[in-house]
């Protein structure tokens, strides 16, 4: 029987509103001067605030892609209709991802249970990373799962399709997601994942999946 296949992609961001709950930063205890160390704090500061949209506890979710037979939208709901939909949608299909087994998945279950949501399908059915039927990560798969040889999607639809992500600045989310003009923006970076994720998959069925 015919698998039926659907390719996510989620963007996460900093949640702003947790930047006073995170841990005085360090800096390099040679440093005397007053002024220095401001400016060494305030670096730091930046630092842990960017790296707060990589984790589920101090990041949310800003939007979901998804991509079927080559036809992408992206879901920019509020995060617990998002994440709701999709445990609608994977009930019964076999997921595609970059990176998912890592960063999209555990991210997805862990805002599910951080918001109180049941997922429709077991954390443990789509986050091994051998002999997974119910979920293909292209990037892992691609490296046979040697993370130290892993390849970013840019770099891999650059040299096996031809084309490239749309530039962007993940930092820049939380302001894009106050306007129309904003979102539309975040839209179609997240589509343009997809769409690459897709042609990937595409290029590797019947080889490595």
């Amino acid at each position: 029987m015919k698998k039926d296949y659907l390719i996510i992609d989620i963007e996460t961001y900093a949640d702003l509103g947790k930047v006073d709950m995170l841990p005085e930063p360090s800096i390099s205890k040679v440093l005397k001067d007053e002024a220095k160390i401001a400016i060494a704090k305030e670096e730091a500061r930046q630092a842990q605030i960017e790296k707060m949209a990589l984790s589920p506890y101090e990041g949310r979710i800003a939007c979901i892609g998804y991509c079927q037979d080559g036809i992408s939208q992206v879901d920019v709901s509020s995060e617990k209709d998002m994440l709701e939909m999709f445990f609608e949608r994977i009930s019964d299909k076999h997921l595609i991802t970059f990176n998912g087994i890592s960063f999209d998945i555990p991210f997805i279950y862990k805002r599910a249970m951080l918001l109180g949501i049941k997922p429709s399908v077991p954390f443990s059915f789509l986050t091994k990373k051998y002999d997974n039927q119910f979920h293909y990560d292209l990037m892992m798969l691609e490296c046979n799962q040697n993370r130290q040889e892993a390849k970013s999607l840019n770099y891999l639809a650059r040299l096996a399709l031809g084309e490239s992500k749309v530039e962007f600045d993940f930092r820049e989310i939380p302001e894009l997601l106050k306007t129309e003009k904003g979102i539309t923006k975040l839209i179609d970076y997240c589509s343009k994942d997809v769409e690459l994720t897709y042609k990937l998959f595409k290029l590797f069925e019947g080889v490595i999946i």
